[in-house]
């Protein structure tokens, strides 16, 4: 029997989504992500295709039996890099008539009227915005080096900063430090800039250090809720230089929706951002897909993929 195939492909994780053709649940899939532009098209093609193959293999199923494959792909901007992902797919058997590859979060700017913007903030962030005319804008998401603003990524580089602050004699913020401490082995500066020279390609597991910015917080450190502050004043900016661009070629957004673990996990930041929003734009309407990004997926490859 033919099935149709949603995958979600992150900084961290993949997740696939499976249902027969009259979409009848039909199966579940977690494994190990990475973005397409910072981890390069092998890393990316030997995941895909792991998880993938491991998904197959797990419920008995074949490529050629798919009549719907849509993927959501963190890192996959231009038509090229589109292009070189769906192959990725094709190598293992899947049809190219049936495979469909977007951008991780764009693909949720089909859950509403245009025009309306979408900002995801995960290992990552991005924003994207449909206007009338159906055309897309885009801000940042051009990786952790020149972007990625407010991201997980970006909190844990701004943890370890701080840190090694700290361990400087530069800053006090010995909670912090004590979080940081029963967290890793770590014990000098020199020992810190070896681990982020060593890393600073692994955004997983500098994202990792995102959480104790929050444990921080709560514990009355100022530091860590400057680090949240900063980080939904960074979002809020790319949101709202995303609503600029759109009210200028006259598509102001109605609808904004918030994606990402730092967005839905992290009341602080995504509070601060909400707040800072609606100061400039009170009549925008904030909300949360009502899907995950890859139960969207599937429903657009039950549909053949087409956005």
């Amino acid at each position: 029997m033919e099935y149709h195939m949603g995958i979600d492909i992150g900084g961290t994780n993949i997740r696939i989504l499976a249902a027969w053709e009259d979409m009848r649940p039909l199966g579940e899939f977690w494994g190990e992500g990475c973005t397409f532009n910072t981890s390069g098209y092998e890393v990316s093609r030997e995941r895909y295709q792991k998880a993938v193959n491991l998904f197959l293999e797990k419920y008995g199923l074949r490529p050629e039996d798919c009549s719907g494959l849509c993927a959501a792909v963190s890192g996959v901007d231009t038509e090229k890099e589109k292009e070189d992902c769906s192959g990725i797919f094709q190598e293992l058997g899947f049809s190219p008539e049936i495979v469909s590859v977007h951008n991780d979060c764009e693909i949720f700017l089909t859950l509403a009227d245009p025009p309306a913007m979408i900002l995801t903030a995960g290992t990552g962030s991005i924003l994207f915005g449909s206007m009338r005319n159906g055309e897309r804008i885009r801000c940042g998401g051009w990786g952790h080096i020149l972007s990625d603003e407010g991201s997980a990524m970006d909190m844990g580089k701004r943890v370890l900063r701080a840190v090694g602050d700290h361990m400087d004699g530069r800053r006090e913020c010995p909670r912090l430090y004590s979080l940081f401490m029963e967290m890793s082995d770590i014990r000098s500066v020199n020992e810190l800039d070896g681990y982020l020279c060593e890393n600073i390609m692994n955004k997983p597991a500098i994202a990792g250090f995102a959480q104790l910015a929050e444990k921080a917080a709560a514990q009355g450190e100022p530091c860590g809720a400057e680090i949240l502050e900063d980080c939904a004043q960074a979002l809020f900016s790319l949101a709202d230089d995303g609503r600029r661009r759109m009210e200028a070629a006259g598509s102001a957004p109605t609808t904004l929706f918030f994606w990402g673990s730092v967005l839905t996990k992290n009341q602080t930041v995504a509070k601060g951002v909400k707040d800072r929003l609606k100061r400039v734009c009170p009549e925008l309407k904030i909300e949360y897909p009502s899907v995950s990004a890859a139960k969207a997926a599937l429903i657009w490859a039950g549909r053949k993929g087409r956005l």
